[in-house]
């Protein structure tokens, strides 16, 4: 589906230890034919989410609902509190090139 045709609902932000980044959890809204999707992304401290799915994690269900805890462990690591189940539609253990973040899952 066209991203043009999505919206975006921010849900709550995490600012990174350095304040580099913010790890954004948010609603993926497609349109009445589609479920809840709560996604996460990491942009740029300061930045725009854009109307992009998210860039780490998806997983089926309302935000309110289902949405992880995120931790911070230092400048390059964020924990994201979700047990993995297999159920996720996007599950990154890194971001980046050159200053590549670390992510790690569990309880």
């Amino acid at each position: 589906m066209f991203s043009g045709m999505c919206g975006n609902y921010i849900h709550s932000k995490t600012t990174s230890l350095d304040e580099k980044y913010e790890a954004v959890i948010f609603q993926r809204d497609c349109g009445a034919t589609t479920g809840f999707s709560t996604q996460i992304s990491i942009i740029k401290f300061g930045s725009k989410l854009e109307n992009d799915p998210g860039n780490i994690f998806s997983i089926s269900g309302h935000p309110e609902k289902v949405a992880p805890e995120l931790v911070w462990i230092n400048t390059n690591t964020l924990h994201i509190k979700h047990d993995v189940t297999g159920n996720e539609y996007l599950l990154e253990v890194d971001f980046g090139w050159f200053e590549k973040l670390k992510i790690k899952y569990g309880k």
